[in-house]
């Protein structure tokens, strides 16, 4: 799905949760001391806090569409009649 506020996709999403996550100021501070200051680590922290809120919003969701989806399982005579066949094959095989 893609977002109509920033025409993120829902895997951009995660690629951006997962560069956040792996986010190490001592990689880059050498080149952008900047970016390995303290405010600038804090607001990656928080970047990936709301991001990371944002991932769990999206996977409530799916999850709460494919429940909808997916119909409970109440049984079917059909499958017993077609387990208990397979059943008698597989004894009537035995015996032979």
């Amino acid at each position: 799905m893609q977002c109509n506020k920033t025409g993120l996709t829902d895997e951009n999403w995660k690629t951006i949760l997962d560069v956040l996550n792996v986010y190490d100021p001592n990689d880059i501070k050498h080149v952008y001391p900047e970016m390995g200051g303290r405010e600038f680590v804090q607001g990656v922290a928080s970047a990936f806090q709301k991001v990371r809120a944002h991932i769990l919003r999206l996977n409530e969701l799916d999850e709460a569409i494919l429940e909808s989806k997916v119909k409970p399982f109440r049984g079917n005579s059909d499958v017993a009649v077609a387990q208990e066949e397979c059943d008698s094959v597989h004894e009537s095989n035995l015996s032979n």
